[in-house]
């Protein structure tokens, strides 16, 4: 007894004594050896004149690691920063000008940074990127004429979805997703539900795939909208703001490139217990240049069920984007397979565009034997679209005239995605008279590169 005695007193002993042994580095050829600064991030503008360094890091920090996470509808965010958990930041910048090597000294920049969604202003004399303090996000813009940098807002932005900002066309002012005015705090007391989740069948099989971080119940679905909610404001260059659009759930936010619509796509209820955001019910809805309501012009519904396989999609509208070469032209697609790849079909999609004002009927400008895969706009005459099959590993690479539907797609490229040896690389674009990137053409306007 006297022995098990003493052997738990020395158990407790090692234990207590372990209690506030603080982290410890290794050897210092260890500490040599990993952690080294890796090489900076390196952004270009288009015209190849300046270059943006960004400074990273190899590891995390112990504090950036242990930051609180809230999991909600397949979204992880940080609720402190009302921005993404775990994101990955960059921690200094610095610019040069690529045909001198001069760099440009900045003017401005705290002494601590935690860099993300950097980007070139339209006409690329700015930069923007957010930095993210202890409590919350704030945005910043660099001159590249003058090196001064100036937060142009507090830290309020709401990065949730994955964006905070947008550059509005002529490049003097940027709109923000702002954390609501007023917003109350999240509550931190779990409420006893008033009833039990309930969630309906239709009585017949369909397949559901398992995600993580779903929503569980009507307290998640109100701590997404939480989050999630944003307003938008229009903010200067000096930092003056006024609202833009009213609060909701903005999933993304992109101008037509003549700048005279905003596509603004906000995610609508009913939510789901079974499948991520992605697949909630999404508002199309078009604004003018100045904010205003102007059309409604799709309304996606929530998507819980679809066929199994690589390749299922949606059926109805999807893909929908500006093009990029026109003024203001919607393009989408529509599966014609209902979106399920087991069916055989000799087509299985169809691309349709419709300019503005968006009324009457769309014009099918193109089909394609796989899944839709992208496209390339060049002109009025010259696109490039791309389909693939998952199955087969087929990859094909159209030219098409889109002024000219009744012209059969011309196969540019067919091959394997599997023959890496065989891929014959991708099609240069360069940005057009609207600063959008569209295909380059050679000056005959005869080749691409």
């Amino acid at each position: 007894m006297k022995k098990l005695i003493f052997l738990l007193a020395m158990t407790y002993g090692v234990l207590n004594a372990q209690t506030n042994l603080p982290y410890q580095l290794p050897p210092k050829e260890i500490l040599d050896l990993v952690d080294i600064r890796p090489q900076p991030f390196t952004r270009i503008d288009s015209r190849n004149q300046t270059m943006v360094m960004l400074d990273r890091q190899v590891f995390k920090t112990l504090e950036e690691m242990a930051e609180d996470e809230v999991r909600l509808a397949g979204i992880r965010i940080n609720p402190a920063t009302n921005g993404p958990s775990k994101a990955n930041y960059t921690y200094g910048i610095s610019v040069s000008n690529i045909e001198t090597g001069v760099p440009l000294q900045i003017n401005g920049l705290p002494e601590k940074l935690k860099i993300s969604e950097f980007s070139f202003s339209p006409d690329e004399t700015k930069i923007a990127f957010t930095n993210t303090l202890t409590a919350g996000i704030e945005l910043w813009v660099v001159d590249l004429v003058t090196g001064n940098a100036k937060s142009i807002t507090p830290p309020v932005l709401n990065a949730s979805m994955g964006f905070s900002y947008e550059w509005m066309p002529e490049s003097q002012t940027v709109l923000v997703l702002a954390i609501p005015k007023g917003r109350p705090q999240a509550s931190v007391v779990k409420e006893m539900p008033v009833g039990p989740a309930i969630q309906e069948t239709t009585g017949r099989k369909a397949p559901v795939r398992t995600y993580q971080d779903l929503l569980r119940n009507a307290a998640d679905a109100d701590s997404f909208d939480h989050y999630a909610t944003s307003e938008v404001l229009k903010v200067d260059l000096n930092g003056n703001q006024q609202t833009y659009l009213p609060a909701a759930v903005y999933r993304s936010l992109q101008f037509s490139p003549d700048g005279s619509y905003l596509m603004a796509q906000t995610l609508e209820k009913p939510y789901s217990y079974i499948v991520p955001s992605y697949r909630f019910p999404v508002n199309y809805t078009l604004y003018t240049a100045d904010g205003k309501f102007f059309k409604l012009f799709h309304q996606k519904p929530l998507v819980e069920e679809l066929p199994t396989g690589f390749g299922a999609v949606e059926t109805g509208k999807r893909s929908i984007s500006w093009r990029s070469d026109a003024a203001a032209t919607l393009s989408w697609v529509e599966a014609i397979d209902g979106g399920d790849p087991a069916v055989e079909a000799e087509l299985r999609d169809e691309i349709f565009m419709l300019e503005a004002p968006f009324e009457g009927n769309p014009v099918k400008i193109a089909s394609t034997r796989y899944r839709y895969a992208g496209m390339q706009w060049g002109r009025n005459d010259v696109a490039m679209l791309f389909d693939s099959w998952y199955k087969t590993r087929q990859s094909t690479t159209y030219l098409i005239n889109p002024s000219r539907p009744d012209v059969a797609p011309k196969i540019v490229f067919e091959r394997s995605t599997d023959d890496y040896y065989g891929n014959p690389g991708n099609f240069l674009q360069k940005p057009n008279e609207y600063n959008s990137y569209s295909l380059w053409f050679s000056k005959d306007g005869k080749k691409l590169y």
